[in-house]
């Protein structure tokens, strides 16, 4: 009934690769789930990419979930209104900030042409990159930024998201117009939100048919994790 996302030391890109194989390999792990920054690095870098193309070379994804922004950012962008609300540097922001800058930047780096293979997964519905994708696209293709695909086309192809956190229709429904039914799992947010209404939200209030509703449940998962 249970399946494993391995923990990789992603400070030693080596032996986080190794550990990820051996993982997939030896346990049936599928795939593995990286947490924030390291060492205030995001994982872009190309002394990260070991990590990258073993998981290309394994056939299985990386799940890039939030954690606390680099102090600097915390500092210049949060400190202020921390005391009275603390969850803006977690769930309420910070974390979407976060981790939306680093699809962002998985996109840019040409790691993604270099392992085409490559399947990432982001949280809470794409940390708001669905609705931006658009917008995103249309700025990086103006005269003056290095000329490369469609970041939109990019973002669509190699990346899924989940539901975790984010039990909105209207934010939902931007999501499957902009990447389609098939990229989109269901998954719960616990302690930041509870569970059962994210069950109860997919299961009778999503405006989606019942041959949708069971591709988020457990249809898109099966077929991305191999289950």
């Amino acid at each position: 009934r249970y399946q494993g996302f391995a923990a990789l030391p992603t400070p030693d890109p080596k032996a986080a690769a190794d550990e990820l194989e051996r993982c997939v390999t030896k346990y049936g792990f599928k795939g593995a789930m990286v947490h924030g920054l390291t060492n205030g690095e995001f994982l872009d870098e190309q002394k990260f990419w070991p990590i990258f193309e073993r998981a290309a070379a394994l056939d299985v994804p990386l799940y890039m979930h939030p954690a606390i922004p680099h102090p600097e950012v915390t500092k210049a962008y949060y400190a202020t209104y921390l005391e009275q609300y603390p969850a803006l540097l977690t769930a309420g922001w910070g974390f979407t900030v976060e981790t939306a800058t680093q699809g962002i930047r998985i996109v840019l780096s040409g790691v993604l042409d270099k392992y085409p293979n490559l399947k990432i997964i982001l949280g809470h519905l794409g940390e708001s990159l669905p609705f931006s994708l658009w917008r995103i696209d249309q700025a990086l293709s103006r005269p003056g930024n290095k000329s490369s695909s469609s970041f939109r086309d990019a973002f669509c192809e190699h990346f899924w998201i989940t539901t975790s956190g984010n039990f909105s229709n209207p934010a939902l429904l931007c999501c499957v117009m902009e990447m389609g039914i098939d990229r989109i799992l269901f998954s719960i947010d616990y302690p930041f939100v509870e569970n059962e209404p994210g069950v109860d939200w997919v299961e009778n209030d999503v405006p989606l048919c019942q041959e949708d509703r069971i591709k988020i449940l457990s249809g898109n998962a099966e077929k991305l994790l191999k289950m």
